[in-house]
């Protein structure tokens, strides 16, 4: 079960306030024993016939039982309230439903909202989650020969970051072909078709052939098209390229039990399938074994090409060669290639065979590395037919996305298993990698290979600290990198690159990398991921989000949200997350600050009964102060408060940083809300005490104590909802009525208590309210006691924001000003007092703290608003120097041009 951050910190608060309660019971249990002791012999009437030691230990169990309250234990019932309605919201947002497939995020767990507002590093994968995951076949190599025209998204963006021109694509459709059909080459069929045949064309017809064999595609008639055939694929990828073969005719379309049967250049021909070891993340290629029509037993294979590679028949330099290089420049455009070859198997060899991987596979021990065994027999002497290169198309909206979550101080790393040219280009069209950054590639085949390449990447990071630098490094490089002599050392290199990206990894390793951050590095982790092969890597993270894609629902079912596009991730963890970090954590310190206002105002009257423990509340009164007086704002403003709107947030994301660095909750933090409510507690209980000294009733009498303890506790109520109505930003009509109203609760309550004092209490309460609340000296004294309460924390507060505001502050007054002027806030420059313009707060980098705040009417306390020809030059500017006189000031303006110096 996965525990967020802020559950651990709350349980170690509350350690300590359990440990504070402790000292005071035995603060309570001393002072009663003094106190009994020296009374013993006076106060006969009191009829002690105990000791004072046995007195005081009693009274210490009494004292725990009064200011138990002190410890929330509603806290945990009011979180959880507050994280299913988070998630509630996060379903319900329009701005993550993706109408194309009608799917909605999908929060799979209520219990780790908060911990999406503090995430650092993000893992993502490429394939589906960066990509739409819809291949379509572009190009190929075959017999040494490149085919295709067309430009990628990928090549287009690498020519304009080259600053190259592209020749114009004007190559016309594939005669007899489906119009829409992105491959354009007439070369390869004018080549298929010649007569005699060459070994080209030979080579052509078994390259188109394999494609349409070497699959496991369950063709389907189309309901809607009963003429027509749709294919059913285990990947996108493979569905592609049985449609290409299609589109070259090659046509496969029927699929039986043992044989399948396709429509090759105009003539039906049947395939016996004889077996089949389908692809995995291992072994990284897929093999068909048929009897052609002609009789003969073939072995057709596609798969990586370092697999391939290191299984071909020796003698075919050339055709290597020129594959390997036409395969270097697919990739360098972003293409997903796959190598194909094939091999003609000798019957008698075969049955042998045949008859080994039958034992194996019917093993019942070891049998996956039998089975293993078996395929390497006769995965051997392959012949290069060439490659396919299949284009995958970003999503819409990812680059904009990786920007965002950029600013926001989110580290993103891209684990793939493509080719490291593919992968460098993905990270530049995806806006991952810059032209400013300076590319460090980790590219080795053993392990002294690693070992010296990271000891270069380090000195290269020393010489030059202040560029920007992005790694890159492949599968075989990391499996050495990660073993434990070099981990820390990579993980060193990688924490001062702006991204990462491993290409070539395996499944476990995207896990392994995500456990190297994780463990050694203490931030919180987040992987996301579309296919099967992420599951490792999400559920390794703190938290797993899955793309609903193409690759079936492995990685959703597996993960704790689920989004259809990836660009959605910005607004789950901007605004979201965000959200409920700061709801969540103020949950937290308020929850433990309005009780200690309310325990200890009630063991404050120890200093007045001889430690005894008597409590001045009515036991009804203390029952529902959590449940009905105090309970629901709370729960209302940590499910629906905004500090900042949800637009302002993506448009911002600087404003993300506060959740990373802890700035919401903290032991210093804490034990600030609890210093005022201890500060607190004493003005509820000595106010009112010296208030009430002198003081008759309306009928003349002396005021008893349970009048005294109803001052009091009104006094609780009524300070503890307003210091919350204090951190409120978004005011609705729900909002407003459950605080009042729970101010409100208290008289009914006490109302009712008085008049049916049977029903209610044990009738101590008898005749309260007619008494109390006819004396004006009671409204009073409880409107003074809260507002010395109050007052300390309405100047921290107004210091805070006039002088020292936080980043949030600032675009609250720039919110505020746009929506009560009706005028839009000037984006383009803010004017300084030295005349100079600065850019927008857009433009900021990641560190926003003690800066100026933005606004515009010239009755602000302290802002200097010009507005000229409808243009608002704002800031504590034009004239900072006459808006502010503040010894901060000069410090205000440096941050200022600091806060609004990068982004262009």
């Amino acid at each position: 079960i996965k525990r967020t951050s802020l559950e651990r910190g709350t349980n170690q608060v509350l350690i300590r306030i359990f440990m504070f309660l402790m000292a005071l019971c035995v603060g309570s249990a001393i002072g009663n024993g003094f106190w009994t002791g020296y009374n013993g012999l006076h106060a006969w009437y009191l009829s002690f016939n105990k000791s004072a030691a046995l007195t005081g230990f009693i009274s210490m169990f009494t004292s725990m039982i009064s200011i138990s309250v002190m410890i929330p234990i509603s806290l945990y019932v009011s979180m959880e309230m507050v994280k299913v309605a988070q998630a509630f919201l996060i379903n319900s947002d329009a701005e993550m439903y993706y109408d194309v497939k009608d799917t909605p995020a999908k929060a799979r767990t209520s219990n780790l909202s908060e911990e999406l507002g503090q995430i650092e590093y993000i893992f993502s994968d490429k394939t589906g989650t960066l990509t739409c995951n819809m291949m379509e076949f572009l190009k190929c190599s075959i017999y040494s020969k490149s085919y295709g025209h067309g430009y990628t998204e990928i090549a287009i963006a690498k020519a304009k970051r080259e600053n190259r021109k592209l020749i114009p694509d004007d190559a016309p459709p594939l005669p007899g072909a489906d119009p829409t059909f992105p491959f354009k080459d007439a070369q390869v069929l004018e080549n298929l078709k010649r007569d005699p045949p060459t070994p080209e064309s030979l080579a052509i017809c078994e390259f188109f052939t394999l494609l349409a064999v070497c699959h496991t595609v369950i063709p389907e008639k189309d309901e809607e098209n009963p003429g027509k055939i749709r294919y059913q694929a285990a990947s996108p990828d493979e569905g592609a390229l049985v449609t290409a073969a299609k589109q070259l005719g090659f046509y496969f379309h029927t699929r039986n039990p043992r044989d399948i049967i396709c429509t090759i250049m105009g003539k039906e021909q049947k395939f016996e399938i004889l077996n089949v070891l389908e692809f995995d993340s291992t072994r990284k290629r897929m093999i068909v074994i048929c009897r052609t029509p002609e009789g003969k037993v073939k072995l057709y294979c596609k798969g990586a090409d370092t697999v391939i590679y290191a299984r071909m028949l020796p003698g075919q330099d050339e055709i290597s060669r020129n594959t390997l290089n036409h395969m270097e420049d697919f990739a360098s455009d972003g293409l997903r290639t796959l190598c194909l070859s094939y091999v003609d198997l000798d019957p008698v060899f075969y049955n042998e065979w045949s008859k080994t991987y039958y034992e194996a596979s019917v093993a019942i021990v070891d049998r996956d590395r039998k089975l293993a065994a078996a395929a390497e027999l006769i995965e051997k002497d392959l012949i290069l037919l060439g490659a396919t290169a299949i284009e995958d198309k970003l999503q819409a909206g990812v680059p904009d996305t990786i920007m965002k979550l950029a600013k926001a101080n989110l580290k993103i790393w891209v684990l793939t298993g493509d080719k490291q040219e593919t992968a460098i280009n993905i990270g530049f069209a995806c806006s991952l990698l810059r032209t400013d950054m300076t590319i460090l590639v980790i590219n080795s085949s053993n392990e002294d290979q690693t070992r010296h390449q990271l000891a270069d990447v380090e000195e290269q990071l020393s010489q030059d600290a202040n560029a920007d630098f992005g790694l890159v490094i492949d599968g075989t490089s990391l499996t050495f990198a990660l073993e434990e002599e070099l981990k820390l050392k990579l993980l060193g290199i990688a924490k001062h690159c702006k991204a990462v990206i491993c290409c070539r990894v395996s499944p476990l390793q995207k896990a392994q990398v995500v456990m190297l951050v994780k463990d050694n590095l203490g931030a919180i982790t987040l992987a996301i991921g579309d296919g099967a092969n992420d599951v490792s890597m999400i559920t390794a993270a703190h938290i797993g989000v899955g793309i609903s894609g193409q690759e079936g629902m492995q990685a959703v079912m597996s993960s704790d949200y689920a989004i259809a596009q990836f660009r959605y991730l910005g607004r789950l963890l901007l605004v979201h997350g965000r959200w409920s970090y700061k709801r969540v954590t103020k949950l937290i310190l308020y929850s433990f600050y309005k009780n200690m206002v309310f325990a200890l105002s009630q063991y404050w009257m120890n200093c007045y009964n001889g430690w005894s423990g008597q409590t001045m509340y009515d036991g009804w009164t203390i029952t529902i102060f959590n449940v009905v007086f105090t309970g629901l704002p709370i729960i209302f403003y940590a499910t629906l408060d905004q500090d900042v709107s949800a637009d302002k947030m993506e448009k911002y994301p600087q404003l993300y940083e506060s959740g990373q660095k802890k700035q919401e909750f903290s032991i210093r933090l804490f034990y600030g809300w609890i210093l005022n409510g201890i500060y607190q507690s004493l003005v509820v209980f000595f106010v009112p005490r010296f208030a009430f000294m002198d003081h008759a009733s309306a009928d003349g009498t002396q005021e008893g104590m349970w009048s005294f303890g109803a001052c009091c506790y009104f006094s609780v109520v009524l300070t503890v909802n307003l210091r919350l109505a204090l951190e409120y930003r978004y005011w609705t009509f729900p909002t407003f009525l459950i605080t009042f109203l729970s101010i409100i609760a208290w008289i009914v309550w006490m109302f009712i208590s008085s008049m049916f004092p049977i029903f209610i209490s044990d009738g101590t309460m008898f005749g309260v309210t007619e008494n109390l609340f006819r004396t004006v000296w009671f409204w009073l004294t409880v409107i003074l006691t809260s507002c010395l309460c109050l007052l300390p924390t309405f100047t921290g507060l107004f210091i805070r924001r006039t002088w020292w505001p936080l980043n949030y502050h600032i675009i609250q007054e720039m919110q505020y000003l746009n929506e009560t002027q009706n005028k839009v806030y000037p984006e383009e420059s803010v004017e300084t007092d030295d005349g100079a313009n600065i850019p927008n707060i857009s433009k900021a980098d990641n560190s926003l703290r003690h800066s100026v705040s933005l606004g515009a009417p010239k009755k602000h306390p302290r802002i200097a608003a010009v507005y000229n020809s409808g243009v608002a030059h704002s800031a504590s500017a034009p004239n900072v120097g006459s808006a502010i006189q503040s010894p901060g000031r000069t410090a205000m303006k440096k941050a200022l041009r600091a806060m609004t110096a990068v982004t262009a």
